[in-house]
């Protein structure tokens, strides 16, 4: 019969142990990237494509909503963030 699924998925947590002082220590495997992408190439695209959705929200933010005309205090929140 097949084994049983956790119901709430935490199977990583059975690759714990304590040791002698009383701490946790893991045991599982770990993992590393290992993509086709170098690292470094992939951060850059990473952080430009942070850079699109910055400008994607500032363009959103010039755009005149009646509901915002002359109160540029409800958009001050927006930006302090």
């Amino acid at each position: 019969m097949q084994q049983k699924k956790n119901r709430r998925g935490r199977e990583y947590l059975n690759d714990f142990r304590r040791d002698v002082n009383g701490s946790y220590l893991y045991q599982g495997s770990y993992r590393r990237y290992t993509g086709s992408m170098p690292y470094a190439k992939l951060r850059g695209l990473l952080w430009a494509l942070c850079g699109g959705a910055l400008a994607a929200l500032a363009a959103a933010g010039m755009v005149p909503a009646p509901g915002a005309m002359q109160q540029f205090y409800v958009l001050l929140p927006y930006a302090g963030a």
